[in-house]
């Protein structure tokens, strides 16, 4: 596959109104951006990987841990995040890029692959899969050329928070959309594997402790776990 430049953007703040400074929460000992960093080093396709945080000091002790741990970062704007996305993809003149939220520590390199892999062949702009799967939240990927788009049009406060997704949603005849039929062995689990609120992180928390071993956590390991501790 040719070099498509593909850029990593982790969206991260501490000021997390459910969870503040959950981005930093200790997973097996390390904390979860560092987790969501290692598994995207995993991905065959990327050539960047950057934390897009905010310019506030509340943010600060975000940016040093990716100083001290040699991580790619950039601050923007607090609230504009759809500004960090259209700065990062021009810097690094990307053609594709993945929207990662920084609350999943458990993203998938290989479906972020699949992702982009599809989205070349066809010169699409985005993936919508057929049936909505929570364990896959938080690692969609899009084209530079779907984001252009959006910072035209896209002016609500809802956009500039979620990067255009209201306008994609409204507008989905000015895109080149990819349909897909995810995997039934993940549509059938309804858990999430987002760090929304405490209760979210005491389970990604056993997670961990029960398959951490000092590497990337195989989605298939953790969906098994799950198969047989239901409860």
């Amino acid at each position: 596959m040719k070099n498509l430049n593909v850029a990593a953007i982790i969206q991260a703040r501490m000021s997390s109104s459910r969870l503040p400074g959950k981005v930093l929460f200790d997973l097996s000992g390390k904390p979860i951006i560092w987790h969501i960093v290692n598994r995207l080093r995993e991905c065959k396709n990327l050539d960047n990987i950057v934390v897009a945080t905010s310019d506030l000091t509340s943010d600060d002790d975000l940016v040093n841990f990716c100083k001290d741990n040699k991580i790619k970062y950039y601050r923007g704007s607090l609230n504009n995040v759809l500004s960090r996305y259209v700065n990062l993809v021009k810097l690094f003149k990307s053609n594709y890029f993945v929207r990662i939220t920084g609350d999943c520590p458990l993203i998938s390199p290989n479906f972020i692959d699949d992702q982009i892999r599809i989205l070349d062949l066809y010169q699409a702009d985005l993936i919508w899969l057929s049936k909505n799967v929570d364990l896959l939240e938080g690692q969609a990927v899009y084209s530079s050329r779907l984001l252009e788009k959006v910072k035209e049009n896209a002016f609500s406060k809802e956009d500039l928070e979620h990067v255009g997704g209201v306008y994609i949603s409204n507008n989905p005849e000015q895109f080149k959309i990819i349909g897909l039929d995810p995997p039934s062995e993940l549509t059938e689990f309804k858990y999430r594997f987002s760090v929304d609120e405490q209760d979210d992180y005491i389970f990604m928390k056993y997670i961990y402790e029960k398959l951490w071993d000092k590497s990337p956590i195989p989605l298939k390991n953790v969906l098994k776990l799950l198969k047989n501790n239901s409860e």
